[in-house]
């Protein structure tokens, strides 16, 4: 857990809590996300899409995280 903590560090910088609290994805990678994950559900899903799941998902993990710290940042105000 450690690296993603420092990505999140990393993506702070700059940014103000009130932006990443903002932050969404974009409509066509909400998509493609949901497009996968009925793959993985029906069992359609290659190998390749699998991966990209994956990816999606530690970019997730990232975001949840720098929202939460943002989080406490604004609530610590």
């Amino acid at each position: 857990m450690n690296a993603y903590t420092d990505i999140v560090d990393f993506v702070l910088l700059g940014k103000t809590p009130e932006q990443i609290l903002a932050f969404k994805p974009s409509d066509e990678a909400q998509i493609r996300v949901n497009e996968l994950t009925i793959a993985l559900k029906n069992d359609t899903i290659t190998p390749d899409e699998r991966a990209e799941l994956n990816h999606h998902r530690k970019i997730d993990t990232i975001i949840r995280l720098a929202k939460a710290k943002a989080r406490k940042h604004v609530q610590n105000r």
